[in-house]
């Protein structure tokens, strides 16, 4: 295998973006491609990294039309958007199939706990 690459776009504050970053580094199969300092930095970073997912802050209550965007850009993106807080995320994916919807049904329950 060779690993999930992962791209970060703003977070939010610096702080929960150093948290996630090295919570991500932590796993072996999990690599981070790239850093973007700005949402529009997004696009182009990830046809240079070919991420196969972004992480980006989204404030409260938004669920970006950025986030429809790069799926329709990306198909085979993952695009998960953190609260501020650092407390609620939410995943978006195109073309999910049985297999990919429950095996993230389970993490999100085993995650709730």
């Amino acid at each position: 295998m060779t690993g999930l690459r992962v791209l970060l776009a703003p977070i939010g504050s610096r702080v929960l973006g150093d948290v996630v970053e090295n919570l991500i580094e932590s796993e072996e199969s999990v690599k981070v491609v790239g850093a973007c300092q700005e949402r529009g930095q997004i696009e182009p970073m990830l046809r240079e990294t070919q991420a196969d997912v972004v992480l980006l802050g989204m404030g409260e209550d938004e669920v970006p039309s950025l986030y429809s965007d790069l799926l329709g850009r990306f198909p085979d993106l993952t695009v998960i958007g953190l609260a501020k807080d650092g407390q609620r995320a939410l995943l978006a994916v195109d073309d999910v199939g049985a297999d990919d919807l429950m095996a993230t049904l389970v993490a999100a329950k085993g995650s709730s706990r």
